[in-house]
């Protein structure tokens, strides 16, 4: 006998089959006529035993739109398989033991656009949401001792970086940022 590992694809399969599969044994009430109109639109159950979304994943896009979902009045649930939340807008202990490093957030910089932050729709920083902007925004160290820095807004200084790794690659952003 193998023993397969159950995927995040496989629950949510599972999950939305679920209403379906279990209509037909009378153990969920007809899903149309036990919905009340509105947003808050819950089976009519005991509190607490149903929910209007599941969302399978804690990333940071997971997040904001259960966020969204809850502050027009659903019943949100979301379930995350790792230990840490967050998706790729988190710094965790990855390669060496006692470093962290950036698992992407620093390439989500269009969200700054979005109404989430610039009309603070969901007062984030009310629940301990602080958004740094540090002078460094990449640092990869190298086996060999080498390393890259990309600084903020000092192209000048992440292309004298980059040279010491590549100097075509340095000599390429300086001539692109003069476009």
């Amino acid at each position: 006998m193998t023993s397969k590992s159950t995927t995040r694809r496989d629950v949510v399969k599972t999950i939305a089959a679920a209403p379906i599969l279990l209509e037909g044994l009378d153990l969920i009430p007809d899903l149309a006529s036990a919905r009340e109109p509105g947003p808050s639109s819950a089976l009519r159950t005991t509190p607490g035993e149903r929910f209007d979304f599941v969302i399978a994943g804690a990333g940071h896009n997971s997040l904001v739109c259960a966020a969204y979902l809850a502050k027009a009045g659903f019943r949100v649930l979301v379930l995350e398989g790792h230990q840490v939340i967050g998706g790729g807008c988190k710094t965790q202990e990855v390669l060496l033991p006692g470093f962290q490093e950036d698992l992407c957030s620093t390439c989500h910089t269009v969200i700054f656009r979005n109404p989430l932050f610039t009309q603070n729709e969901l007062d984030l920083d009310q629940y301990g949401y602080e958004l740094l902007h540090p002078e460094i925004v990449l640092h990869y160290p190298f086996l060999d001792g080498a390393s890259l820095t990309v600084f903020r807004h000092d192209i000048e200084r992440t292309a004298l970086s980059i040279a010491q790794v590549s100097k075509n690659d340095a000599g390429s952003i300086l001539l692109n940022s003069e476009r």
